[in-house]
C-alpha cells in the first residue's frame, strides 16, 4: 500500500471512530426526559423548569409524546436547571435537568419520585442534599409548622434544626471546592454568600466553572460579587452622584475632607427601622467631630421614604433614585442585603464594610477617641 492510500486509511479511521465517540455520547445540546408511571399520559403532566432565579412563574412545557404509561418531553437548557413535573394541582419535589437523557418512574398519585436517573447533575444534587441532610430538616420544618411558636416543644425542634445546620457553611465551601462544575455549587453559593465574608465568597464564586455562567444562581450573584471585587477595602469610591428628598442632585465627592458613613436602608426594611435610633445616637455623639452621615435609600415610593425620614429623626443628608433593589450607588457597592453600612476616609477610600450596632459604635470610638 502507497503511503498516500495509509494516509487516507489513517484520516477515514480517525474520522470513523470520532464519529463513534459522538454518536456514543448522545446530543448534549438538547434534553430528553422521560417520565413514567400508570395512566401518565391520561393526567396532563406539565413540565416546569426555573430557568430564571428571579421569575416568579417556571417555563411550562407541555410533553412531545404521551403513550400508554409514558410521556416525553424534549428541549434545551442554556445550563442546568432544578425542574418540576405537575400533575394537576400536585407538584413533584426539584429534580435537576440538564442537556442528557433523564428517566423518571413516579406515583401520580402523590407526585413521588420512585427513582429518578438523571445523569451528573442530578447526582450532584442528591449528593449535596445528603450533605445538607435536607430530607432530615424538611420533617423538622414540618414539625416546627406544626407546633405553637415560642412553646416547649416548638424550642426544642428549632434548637434540633440548628444543631443540624452548624456546619452548614462548612460544608457548602466545601462542596464548592470539591465539585466547581456542579450545578449545585452556584447554588451552594446564592444559599451562602450573604453569611459569609466578601473575599472567601469571591474566592468561592471564582473556583465555579464558567461553563456554569448562565445558570440561574450564577447569574444572579455575579453581578454582586463583581461588585465585591471592584470595591475592596482601601479602594477609592468613585464619584456617584443622586437625587436628594428635593430632586437636588448630590455628589459623593461633595461629601469628601471627612469621614462619610453611608448608610443603605429603606423605608420598608424593619431591620432598618429598628436600627435607626441608634443611628441617630451615634449622629448626634459625632456630626460635629468630622463625619458625614449619608442615606442611601432602597426604597421606591418618594412619599414613604421622607415619611420615614421624618418619623425616624434622620436629620443627615440621604439620596435615592427610587429604583428600590435596582439603586445604582448600592448595585455599585453590590449591596445584597440591608441594613448596610460603609465607612469611609476622608480622602474617599473605604475603611470599613458592613458594621452594625457594637461594632459600628466601637469603630467610631477608635477613630474619634470618644
Amino acid at each position: 500500500m502507497s503511503k498516500k492510500h495509509k494516509k487516507n486509511l489513517f484520516g477515514f479511521i480517525a474520522l470513523m471512530i470520532t464519529l463513534i465517540l459522538v454518536s456514543c455520547s448522545g446530543n448534549h445540546d438538547k434534553y430528553r426526559l422521560t417520565v413514567t408511571g400508570k395512566g401518565i399520559d391520561t393526567m396532563g403532566i406539565i413540565l416546569q423548569n426555573r430557568i430564571d432565579h428571579t421569575s416568579r412563574s417556571p417555563e411550562e412545557l407541555s410533553p412531545v409524546i404521551q403513550s400508554k404509561g409514558k410521556v416525553v418531553f424534549e428541549g434545551s437548557l442554556k445550563a442546568p436547571c432544578f425542574s418540576k413535573l405537575k400533575i394537576g394541582e400536585i407538584v413533584t419535589p426539584n429534580f435537576v435537568l440538564s442537556n442528557t437523557s433523564v428517566k423518571i418512574t413516579i406515583n401520580p398519585e402523590t407526585a413521588e419520585i420512585i427513582e429518578i436517573e438523571g445523569g451528573y447533575q442530578q447526582e450532584m444534587k442528591e449528593e449535596y442534599d445528603h450533605l445538607m441532610q435536607t430530607e432530615a430538616k424538611e420533617k423538622l420544618y414540618k414539625a416546627l409548622r406544626a407546633e405553637e411558636r415560642g412553646s416547649d416543644s416548638y424550642n426544642r425542634i428549632l434548637d434540633s434544626v440548628r444543631v443540624l445546620g452548624a456546619d452548614d457553611d462548612k460544608i457548602q465551601a466545601r462542596f464548592i471546592e470539591e465539585h466547581p462544575d456542579a450545578m449545585m455549587s452556584p447554588y451552594a453559593l446564592w444559599s451562602l454568600y450573604g453569611d459569609i465574608g466578601e473575599l472567601e465568597a469571591i474566592r468561592l464564586f471564582n473556583l465555579i466553572d464558567t461553563a456554569l455562567r448562565r445558570q440561574a444562581h450564577y447569574v444572579f450573584i455575579e453581578k454582586t460579587i463583581r461588585a465585591w471585587e471592584r470595591t475592596p477595602v482601601g479602594s477609592e469610591i468613585p464619584d456617584l452622584v443622586q437625587n436628594d428628598v428635593t430632586g437636588t442632585p448630590l455628589r459623593l465627592s461633595d461629601l469628601r475632607g471627612k469621614y462619610l458613613l453611608i448608610d443603605f436602608w429603606a423605608s420598608w426594611c424593619a431591620p432598618c427601622r429598628a436600627a435607626n435610633p441608634e443611628m441617630v445616637e451615634l449622629y448626634h455623639k459625632y456630626s460635629s467631630g468630622g463625619i458625614e452621615f449619608l442615606g442611601v435609600s432602597l426604597d421606591k415610593d418618594a412619599d414613604a421614604w421622607e415619611k420615614a425620614i421624618s418619623d425616624d429623626k434622620l436629620e443627615w443628608k440621604h439620596v435615592s433614585d427610587l429604583k428600590y433593589w435596582d439603586n445604582e450607588i448600592s448595585r455599585y457597592f453590590g449591596i445584597n442585603s440591608i441594613p448596610a453600612t460603609l465607612l469611609v476616609d476622608p480622602e474617599g477610600k473605604i475603611i470599613a464594610k458592613k458594621l452594625h450596632g457594637e461594632e459600628l459604635a466601637a469603630k467610631l470610638v477608635e477613630l474619634f477617641g470618644y
